[in-house]
Formats: C-alpha cells, structure tokens, sequence
C-alpha cells in the first residue's frame, strides 16, 4: 500500500468501489436473494462473526463457477469447489443457517426434529442456531415437545431469552 506522497497519487487511479463491494452479477435470482438475505441476517445478530469482503467475493465467484443456483445446493464440508475453504466454507455454514427457514415451512422442521425461533419472526439475544430436539429418542414425544415450544412462541408472552426453551430439552 503507497503511503504519502505515493498515495495521494495511487488514490485517483484506484477505481470507485472496488474495495469491499460485492458483485453478485451473473447469479442465479434465488442466489443472489439468498446471499442479500443472509448478509441482512448477519448485521442482526449480536455477534456477528467478522466476514472480509475478499471472502465474500470469493463465495460470490466460487458459486458463479460451480454454476449453483441455491446456497443449499453446496457441501460446508467439501473443501474443492472454492479456492478459500477455510473461510468461504464458513461463511457458508452461516449463510445456510440463515436460509435454511426460507427452504424449509415450520412443520418441515418438526419432521427434522428442531425448532427456528426465525419461523415466528425473531432471534433470542446471542443464539443463531435451531434448538435441537433429536436427543429425543421417541418420535410422539420429540413431536408433542416441539408443539408444546411452538404454542409458547405462539402465545402472547413469548419468552424474551432462550432459557425457557433451552431448557425443556
């Protein structure tokens, strides 16, 4: 990086907006949706892991050259589709969490044994992820469990932390 003099001049040279913008030109609609909706996601939660710009063009170009139409089409855990795994793949993991309840209706996350506070419009401080309720082994009672959480987000005096619900469980 050019400093005094040198940078006064390297300045003008440098094109607008290049430095931590995004482009997300090229990709598919659904894509493109679902990474500006987990970007949004990201800036709500309290401790939001920092993700570099380079990252993130890297994940915009890595799916644009694996030709994906949905971030739910790509593998967290497969290390050979971008040239930045390490980083990419947890934007990734990320991203997916936050989109998952766009792919998913409520009663699909009953099957699958969780319950997503995004379902009923908010996040608890401090928890980004579903509450997993598969450590119940018996179907009726994991399902009878996971009705019992939605009709208390449901109701008119929905817990404001996540200790009610954490804790059935």
């Amino acid at each position: 990086m050019p400093t005094g003099t040198e940078l006064r001049r390297w300045l003008p040279r440098v094109a607008p907006g290049t430095r931590g913008s995004i482009s997300l030109a090229g990709l598919p609609p659904l894509l493109v949706a679902e990474i500006r909706y987990g970007l949004w996601a990201h800036t709500k939660d309290a401790a939001a892991a920092r993700w570099h710009p380079m990252w993130l063009r890297t994940l915009a170009r890595s799916c644009h050259a694996a030709g994906v139409n949905s971030l739910m089409d790509l593998d967290p855990e497969d290390p050979t589709w971008t040239p930045q795994p390490e980083h990419v793949n947890r934007i990734l993991r990320d991203l997916q969490a936050d989109v998952g309840a766009v792919h998913q209706t409520r009663w699909e996350t009953r099957a699958l044994g969780r319950i997503d506070t995004n379902y009923w419009g908010f996040r608890f401080p401090d928890r980004r992820s579903p509450f997993d309720l598969t450590a119940i082994s018996q179907r009726w009672l994991r399902d009878i469990t996971w009705d019992c959480l939605a009709d208390l987000l449901d109701g008119p005096t929905r817990p404001r932390t996540a200790g009610p619900v954490g804790s059935v469980h």
